[in-house]
């Protein structure tokens, strides 16, 4: 044992677990300061200011210039555009350089104007040429560049093409023995069995912007049906249809709520007010907070107890959230 450990008063002793706790505490707080200062700041540059490194089968070829649209959110960035990026798709997988250049499609500027007088993106500067829409853009590279080829079969441009439609029918369909639900099966089982039997390691340009759009879709198919379950009560509340629940449907219906605010909602709220901390974004941060955590729940668990059928609510019912039955007219005659 060292002197200078022997002549520490116990006191000091009792209370170095402590001290070195809060040095580790202070040191890990020091660099979450740092890293959070790094996160406000850029970490590159937008592309269009970024050195472009040559990958073209010519190194001689300048870098092609794309007008893109651009991101509402965050300035020079690529914006959420399918047509935009299914160019951009093709000049990365033909390892082409190129030069991005985001347009605010709401103010736009003046040179675009005068370049593209329809002024719609993407537009590609081609041969001294200003190429626009995303077909003739992919369909003059192909020609142009056609190694690696990217362009679509034939007998694959129309796979799929009806399941939007067949889709829109069977959400209008009031009828369940109308047909259209196992239409929308049929297409859908079909464009599975295509998937199964043609998407292996090839792909082609006009497919690759749609997985963004088909994972968002995912969700939706996993998510709505729970926010559909939830929100059962609010439609009966607005259909007017005489539909008690029972004890069991409520627990259940309270429990995806419960679960939701409990498990689901915290570390979401957590980890997107880190964020917004780290930004400096106050009032937006405050803002957003209460509508899309407060108000907006709110509403949606106030919406079964209101009375949407009448306005003003008609006297007869004896409580707020009390709906009309089947067999009384909505507006008695005077």
């Amino acid at each position: 044992m060292s002197p200078t450990a022997t002549t520490m008063s116990p006191a000091v002793l009792s209370w170095s677990p402590y001290l070195l706790y809060s040095a580790v505490r202070f040191r890990s707080f020091s660099r979450t300061l740092a890293s959070a200062s790094s996160f406000a700041a850029p970490r590159r540059p937008p592309r269009s200011s970024r050195a472009l490194s040559v990958r073209a089968s010519s190194a001689s070829d300048p870098p092609l210039e794309v007008g893109v649209r651009d991101s509402t959110t965050v300035p020079d960035r690529l914006g959420d555009c399918p047509f935009s990026q299914r160019a951009l798709v093709t000049l990365e997988e033909k390892h082409l350089p190129y030069d991005m250049k985001p347009i605010d499609l709401a103010n736009k500027p003046e040179w675009f104007l005068e370049i593209s007088s329809e002024g719609k993106v993407p537009v590609v500067k081609l041969d001294a040429k200003l190429v626009a829409d995303s077909d003739i853009i992919t369909q003059s590279l192909e020609e142009k560049y056609p190694d690696p080829p990217l362009a679509t079969p034939p007998e694959k441009a129309s796979v799929g093409s009806k399941i939007f439609s067949t889709f829109i029918g069977f959400l209008k369909s009031k009828d369940p023995n109308d047909g259209r639900e196992q239409a929308l099966l049929n297409e859908l089982t079909s464009f599975d069995d295509h998937l199964n039997k043609n998407l292996q390691d090839s792909h082609n340009v006009s497919s690759k912007p749609l997985w963004s759009h088909l994972e968002k879709f995912s969700l939706m198919l996993q998510y709505g049906v729970t926010f559909a379950f939830v929100e059962a009560s609010s439609a009966m509340a607005v259909t007017g249809e005489n539909i008690e629940e029972d004890f069991m449907t409520t627990l259940i219906s309270g429990g995806i709520v419960a679960t939701l605010y409990v498990f689901v909602f915290p570390p979401i709220i957590l980890n997107w007010l880190r964020l917004r901390w780290y930004k400096r974004k106050f009032l937006e941060t405050y803002l957003q907070f209460m509508f899309v955590f407060i108000f907006f729940p709110s509403l949606m668990l106030w919406a079964p107890f209101v009375n949407f059928r009448k306005f003003p609510r008609d006297p007869t019912m004896k409580y707020p959230w009390s709906t009309p039955k089947d067999d009384v007219p909505l507006y008695k005659s005077r």
